[in-house]
């Protein structure tokens, strides 16, 4: 059924912040892929090309998603360079960067990049794609920023491009690089243990970066002229040396308890660290502070010196912020429902979700969204609101198109296009626009 609008307000707004590289054709199938990722379940080209008003075919829409995806991520870095001139979404140097990998689960045999990896949030390997990606957070506003995809040597073998394999940490500096391109105001990094290497924290040290990341605990270190590992330095603390820390959560604003131990140490090619032994807290029935799980802890390693203990557990329960990101993504833009199966077409529709993310944070800027809810604090509310000022420029189309065609046929065949309704096309106008009406 016929329900999209191809142009509206915002997007003729935010299609402004990438003229100058692209034709208004690449610019209209580009705005028409948008809106349909977040006005449609499932925006396939197929469907997009028969369920938005002045549309391309789907052959030819097809044709030039193709020609945009060679140069995808260089669209997006556009669009983001074009962020920073504006002040309210802008990155600026209170936020943090969070990089991370999210596995899109995938099916099929035949699909380029396709593999079994390790999801965190799954306890288990599963099929799909690995991406690692960045994303910024601050308390006026959070975007994903850039990405690349992970792929394994035996996969990259079937399609003989074995030449081009990196690993993960490669992956993640590069990242880093092509984030401080996009905007070197922030330098602030949230990072879980496994790609927080020695390489990768010597290259954020080196670019005047700062970071706040948990340490696998079999890295050795120098505390007082001797040699420990960091699980072996724990080892070393006793009761008196835990402080208790209240840490007020930066969106729920709940308080949190730990009990948090620091050693300032030496770590070879980093230098000075500080490391925390964070164990958390909870309150049992009579209101005491007992262990939330007992004998465990979390070590956290950071080279933000000057920061209190509170400060830097908030920074790292930041890093939440980009699994909510991967969610928003799957659930609100069907990150999972891309059909394309070359590797470029995956690279593509990854950047397509990321600007579609983009364009609902404009839309939520520009205020065009205020009057269809007073709750636009999340990207599935503001997806909500947009479909709604969707429907009614659907509805303000129809209207229009029905005084035009007051008394003529097309309206019925219109009518029978959308409504999906079988009528003879030779009843009288007069009923037909009382059906619609």
């Amino acid at each position: 059924m016929m329900n999209v609008i191809s142009e509206n307000m915002i997007v003729r707004d935010f299609s402004q912040l990438l003229e100058g590289d692209l034709g208004a054709d690449q610019i209209k199938v580009l705005m028409i892929y948008l809106n349909g990722l977040i006005t449609e379940d499932e925006a396939s080209i197929n469907k997009l090309a028969k369920n938005t008003v002045d549309s391309f075919n789907e052959r030819t829409m097809n044709r030039k998603l193709k020609k945009l995806a060679s140069n995808s991520k260089d669209i997006l870095k556009k669009c983001l360079k074009s962020y920073q001139q504006i002040p309210e979404l802008s990155i600026d140097e209170n936020g943090l960067y969070i990089l991370d990998e999210h596995i899109i689960r995938k099916w099929g045999k035949k699909i380029e990049g396709l593999g079994y990896f390790y999801s965190s949030s799954e306890n288990k390997k599963v099929k799909g794609l690995s991406e690692i990606s960045v994303h910024y957070y601050s308390k006026k506003i959070e975007y994903p920023v850039t990405y690349d995809i992970f792929r394994k040597k035996d996969e990259l073998e079937k399609y003989n491009k074995e030449g081009q394999f990196r690993s993960k940490n490669e992956i993640a500096r590069s990242l880093i690089k092509e984030t401080i391109e996009i905007n070197s105001k922030c330098k602030n990094w949230s990072f879980d243990p496994y790609f927080f290497t020695k390489d990768t924290a010597k290259y954020l040290i080196e670019l005047g970066q700062y970071y706040v990341s948990r340490i696998k605990r079999n890295w050795k270190c120098t505390f007082k002229k001797k040699h420990y590992s960091i699980s072996e330095l724990y080892d070393t603390l006793k009761k008196d040396d835990f402080q208790l820390v209240k840490v007020r959560h930066y969106s729920t604003k709940k308080v949190r308890y730990f009990m948090v131990a620091e050693r300032n140490v030496f770590i070879e090619r980093l230098g000075n660290q500080l490391v925390l032994y964070v164990k958390e807290l909870k309150k049992d029935e009579k209101g005491n502070l007992i262990e939330k799980y007992e004998g465990k802890y979390m070590t956290l390693v950071s080279n933000m010196l000057d920061k209190s203990h509170g400060e830097i557990i908030k920074i790292y329960m930041m890093r939440w912020r980009i699994e909510t990101g991967y969610r928003d993504q799957n659930q609100n833009l069907s990150l999972d429902k891309c059909r394309w199966r070359d590797i470029e077409g995956q690279y593509c529709f990854i950047a397509l979700v990321f600007l579609a993310y983009l364009l609902l944070c404009w839309a939520r800027y520009k205020g065009y969204l205020k009057p269809y809810s007073d709750n636009l604090n999340t990207i599935g509310s503001i997806k909500e609101s947009y479909k709604k000022y969707n429907n009614e420029l659907f509805a303000d189309w129809i209207t229009d198109l029905k005084k035009q065609c007051n008394n003529c046929r097309l309206l019925k065949l219109v009518y029978h296009l959308i409504y999906n309704k079988k009528i003879n096309i030779y009843q009288s106008d007069l009923y037909i626009n009382s059906q619609i009406t």
